[in-house]
């Protein structure tokens, strides 16, 4: 089994998939308690699961061995609607505010619509490319690693890799300096509050 990568001590349990600035996604292996320290969403994750030998204790004693109709529909009716698919009651998601499966949707109705209006400001999916960011931008910002990448693959003698990063930058540069043209004769943004005459 693999060994945890920050700690090098216990083995990873979980593995977690990160995107870096420029798009790539890279993983990382942990054991519990990294993770718990690294990631906010198992540190939650990880304080609503009972521990194994509290889940033995109580069946011992008899609870939660026999569950009542009418215990039931108590519960049902204090934690809202459950999801037929994974069974996530709606109090559960709203104590971390993540569904469990597709069929969530649907399982919480109004109530869901309700809180991706408020968390997302919007019923359905905007880009969420802010509107000042420019193809202008983007590029500046492309050359700028592409050159960090040139200047790492010369040290590195990796010449091939040079030369081809070297043509990438003479396209890029091409093609900020069209887009910069396209930005000045583009005319001024208005303002959202601007009214019609």
């Amino acid at each position: 089994m693999m060994k945890c990568e920050k700690c090098g001590q216990d083995d990873a349990m979980i593995k977690i998939t990160r995107i870096e600035r420029g798009g790539a996604p890279y993983q990382v292996h942990l054991c519990q308690t990294c993770a718990i320290e690294v990631s906010p969403y198992q540190k939650k994750l990880m304080a609503k699961q009972v521990p194994i030998d509290k889940i033995f204790k109580e069946l011992l004693k008899g609870k939660g061995a026999v569950v009542m109709p009418e215990q039931e529909e108590a519960q049902k009716a204090a934690t809202g609607p459950t999801c037929p698919t994974c069974n996530l009651s709606f109090a559960d998601y709203r104590s971390t505010y993540m569904l469990g499966c597709p069929d969530c949707y649907e399982a919480f109705g109004d109530a869901l619509a309700a809180d991706i209006v408020r968390v997302q400001r919007a019923s359905r999916h905007v880009d969420s490319t802010p509107p000042s960011r420019s193809l202008a931008a983007e590029l500046q910002e492309r050359l700028q690693a592409m050159r960090s990448e040139l200047a790492s693959a010369i040290e590195y003698e990796d010449f091939e890799r040079a030369a081809f990063l070297r043509d990438e930058i003479a396209r890029t540069e091409r093609a900020l300096k069209e887009a910069l043209v396209a930005d000045a004769a583009a005319p001024a943004p208005t303002s959202v509050e601007e009214k019609a005459p």
